[in-house]
């Protein structure tokens, strides 16, 4: 019989494999007490559950029933191996979730990496300063920081914002720009560190003055927030503005999207627009019509679901077709064609730092699609 001592690691262990925050060797210890009395090993993910809630209530109730059990079965090194392997991939970010139980090739046939494949996106993108200069910054620079009226980016560059200095080398406001395939990390100048993900644009100044820190975006960002509660950090977004004092928390208003969806990470953040506003706590998501109602809508998510494109993932969860293909467009910039009309969802999450034949080969293991790459292309097929 299990002592509590047990049934506390193993819920420790079943959270944390939830959260993604498990560790390989805990990964491994977690896939041999989960196999242990099975008829047959886990090899393939979709052996857990099609969903994390269904995953969460099977785990609780494997708990719950060991507890009252007499033993443990013996298994052989083989099943855990398989197991630990199965946990593992999908700790590393690089399977999904579910998975049919089918054989086949590795690759489909209509997506051959060798005929057609895109690369992933790369870490660039273009700013223009407050002067109108503009400057290309390469993927080889890691991220592009603000430090008293001036730009640093790269190991050598370093890049005044205007040709003034003072007053006016502080009320600068520069831009930055990704194009579709392009990512960057920014540090503005109070120490707010901005995710800007493809498509993408950021209105910031050289320094922050008066009694509030605010930015413009366009497409989609992830921010951590230095706190400062007297002065209140603000991002203009497609008519709406979302206020904090210190949290993390992402925003989507790509003008493809049909809705602009703030989620919150971390702390409490208000989304204000013409028609109210919301204060949202961590796990929750605003959603605001901007096109129809304007309307404010708050729902529960997956917050760390959302910001997956931050961490190089694609992660959905019963997500529809559509909106995955935008995402993966963005990223590849390719065109996307649909030849049929799919009304499907997917659950899944795939590394984004692979090529586009590897994701789309994932995408039809998971639902009822199929891909074919002409070109910069996507064509979408039953």
């Amino acid at each position: 019989m299990q002592s509590n001592q047990d049934k506390d690691r193993l819920a420790e262990l079943e959270a944390r494999w939830l959260d993604g925050t498990i560790t390989p060797e805990e990964a491994a210890e977690y896939a041999e007490w989960y196999n242990e009395g099975q008829d047959a090993p886990v090899y393939i993910p979709s052996s857990f559950a099609a969903s994390r809630e269904d995953h969460r209530k099977r785990i609780l109730a494997r708990i719950q029933n060991r507890s009252k059990g007499t033993g443990v079965r013996s298994i052989r090194m083989l099943r855990v191996t398989a197991a630990a392997a199965a946990v593992l991939l999908i700790f590393a970010g690089i399977a999904f979730w579910q998975f049919k139980h089918t054989a086949g090739p590795s690759l489909s046939a209509n997506i051959h990496p060798s005929r057609n494949d895109v690369p992933p996106g790369k870490m660039k993108g273009m700013l223009r300063l407050s002067n109108g200069k503009t400057i290309h910054i390469g993927s080889s620079s890691s991220g592009l920081s603000v430090h008293q009226g001036v730009i640093h980016f790269g190991t050598e560059d370093s890049v005044l914002t205007d040709n003034g200095t003072g007053d006016e080398a502080a009320s600068g406001f520069n831009t930055f720009y990704t194009n579709r395939g392009e990512e960057y990390q920014l540090t503005l100048s109070d120490g707010t560190k901005v995710w800007l993900n493809s498509a993408s644009s950021l209105n910031f100044p050289s320094s922050f003055t008066g009694n509030s820190r605010e930015v413009t975006l366009t497409g989609e960002a992830y921010f951590e927030v230095v706190a400062n509660a007297k002065m209140p950090f603000r991002v203009q977004v497609n008519g709406l503005q979302v206020e904090d004092l210190g949290t993390r928390f992402n925003i989507n208003a790509y003008e493809d999207e049909p809705d602009v969806k703030t989620t919150l990470l971390e702390g409490a953040v208000r989304v204000s627009g013409k028609r109210g506003n919301v204060v949202l706590v961590p796990g929750e998501q605003a959603v605001v019509d901007i096109a129809r109602s304007g309307k404010i809508k708050v729902q529960t998510v997956y917050a760390e679901e959302t910001v997956a494109w931050k961490n190089r993932k694609f992660s959905f969860h019963h997500t529809g077709i559509d909106e995955v293909m935008r995402q993966i467009s963005r990223w590849y910039d390719v065109e996307v064609d649909y030849r049929d009309f799919l009304d499907i969802k997917l659950s899944g999450s795939v590394s984004k730092d692979v090529n586009l034949s590897q994701v789309l080969t994932m995408l039809e293991r998971v639902g009822d699609v199929k891909f074919r790459i002409e070109g910069k292309k996507i064509v979408v097929m039953k």
